[in-house]
């Protein structure tokens, strides 16, 4: 897909374009009185963006934003090179300018634009033709809307979606521009146009009908949709009504993070990959590591890769696929407390009257905070320590904390699992006087596209620290279904 353009205002009929360097000319013919045809003449030609001249496919205007185009002829030393322009359908453009560049639209509608040149033939003509479609409200590419769009405003878009999922009756997902890279948030989208409305004070209000899941049920990842929505710029985001959507060719690459430590990681495939195509990653752990996890960045968030065997993961490719593979060393010698709960109560982790270990190297876990249980989510086997916090709160240890108190301590592992696609911001930080916290693994929030069975893994490893205190803290907004399931802690001491 070649980009879309928002261009300028303007008008016109047939244009005549001024000719550049010789070419090759045509050969001659002869008209029906025998005079020698010596006339060069069109053999090519393309509709462009007027000011760079780039081909384009689509053009995007609205009722009050025109586009501009160009033609480009070959050869440019053609002699006869008027062009005559057409549309499909009367009445959407008006074209009486186009002899200046300008397209202006009469009423909302797609519609082909054509322009047509005549040929070396005698009958013959060569043509280009582009698709336009005109909204009712101003078009935006989607890089601009962050520093264009005012809040409170209407404004038509175009782009690939991602990150639809069929079962959210909201219609929350990503706009893409597969060019740039840019990504705009949809929060809520439908096909429902009576989702927009206007109150008595002629402000905008979108009231989103929850019935993604059957307007939205034929819109598919990796499709070009268009459509308009009302932004808020306070948190960046559109609430989308979509219009039109439609299976797109654009192919994608993926490469590796020069991040990775420990270990690496290869790619059975990098380029020319169509949207939704699997590819596998092999990773390769240093001696002494193993494997913990492959993310992928997307233009939309960090992805979790499927894990399909001890060194390989696989993932479907997006507009944006960059892939980074973590690896930890495995602690030895030190004390594991395993957190997976078969009485199902809190006393399972002696956490009613504080936990001791048979060596003391753990003396006590304590919580504090809004809200801790002993739960199975729908895809664990298992009982798990779950923390939460439904107190909006966003700093630790206002949320729902784990602390544990010791020797020195100088690592920790965590297996854990999330428990819902949210804004769950999970930490881990150390002290020792637990005054003055210093985070291990930094305020960290659930990657789209992670499997909630799957076991997460973090490790100090690699960093230098020596506390008498741990603590684990979970922070999200009022959704009580926003978890962390806890499987096991491990602790090396001093």
């Amino acid at each position: 897909m070649k980009k879309s353009l928002l261009l300028v205002l303007g008008l016109a009929a047939t244009m005549v374009l001024a000719a550049c360097e010789p070419t090759e000319p045509t050969p001659s013919t002869s008209d029906s009185t025998g005079t020698e045809d010596t006339s060069v003449y069109v053999t090519g030609i393309e509709i462009v963006d007027y000011d760079t001249k780039a081909p384009i496919d689509v053009l995007n205007i609205s009722l009050t934003n025109g586009g501009d185009v160009d033609v480009v002829l070959t050869p440019t030393n053609a002699d006869v090179k008027d062009v005559t322009w057409s549309v499909s359908e009367e009445g959407i453009l008006d074209l009486t300018e186009i002899d200046y560049g300008s397209v202006e639209a009469l009423k909302a509608g797609t519609v082909t634009l054509t322009a047509t040149a005549v040929g070396a033939e005698e009958g013959t003509t060569v043509s280009d033709s582009i698709t336009v479609n005109v909204s009712e409200y101003t078009y935006l590419d989607i890089a601009d809307f962050a520093t264009a769009a005012e809040d409170g405003q209407i404004y038509a878009f175009s782009g690939i979606l991602e990150d639809l999922d069929h079962n959210d009756e909201y219609g929350n997902a990503f706009i893409t521009d597969p060019v740039t890279g840019a990504t705009l948030q949809i929060y809520g989208s439908t096909t429902t146009e009576s989702a927009l409305t206007k109150d008595e004070s002629g402000a905008y209000d979108y009231k989103n009908p929850k019935d993604a899941k059957t307007t939205l049920a034929d819109y598919e990842n990796g499709e070009l949709v268009t459509g308009y929505g009302l932004w808020t710029a306070n948190f960046s985001n559109l609430s989308a009504i979509f219009l039109t959507h439609e299976a797109d060719d654009t192919k994608y690459t993926a490469s590796v993070s020069t991040e990775i430590e420990n270990g690496t990681a290869t790619l059975d495939k990098s380029t020319d990959l169509a949207y939704g195509e699997t590819v596998t990653v092999t990773v390769a752990p240093a001696e002494g590591y193993v494997a913990n996890n492959v993310v992928v960045e997307t233009a939309y968030g960090q992805i979790s890769a499927e894990k399909t065997g001890e060194t390989t993961f696989t993932f479907k490719a997006t507009c944006k696929n960059v892939v980074k593979a973590t690896f930890f060393k495995p602690v030895q010698g030190a004390i594991s407390v395993d957190l997976t709960a078969s009485s199902g109560n809190l006393a399972a982790f002696g956490l009613s009257t504080g936990y001791t270990s048979a060596t003391a190297e753990i003396q006590e876990l304590t919580f504090e905070g809004t809200y801790m249980n002993v739960s199975k989510q729908t895809n664990w086997t298992e009982e798990l320590l779950v923390l939460a916090d439904r107190s909006s709160k966003v700093t630790a240890p206002e949320g729902g904390t784990l602390t544990i108190t010791g020797k020195t301590f100088t690592s920790i592992e965590v297996t854990y699992r999330w428990w819902a696609k949210s804004s769950t911001t999970f930490a881990i930080q150390y002290s020792n006087d637990g005054s003055v916290w210093t985070d291990l693994m930094a305020p960290t929030n659930m990657p789209s596209g992670v499997d909630y069975a799957e076991d997460q893994h973090y490790t100090s490893a690699g960093t230098d620290f020596e506390a008498t205190m741990l603590r684990l803290c979970v922070n999200t907004d009022e959704d009580e279904n926003r978890r962390v399931g806890l499987v096991n802690i491990t602790v090396g001491t001093k």
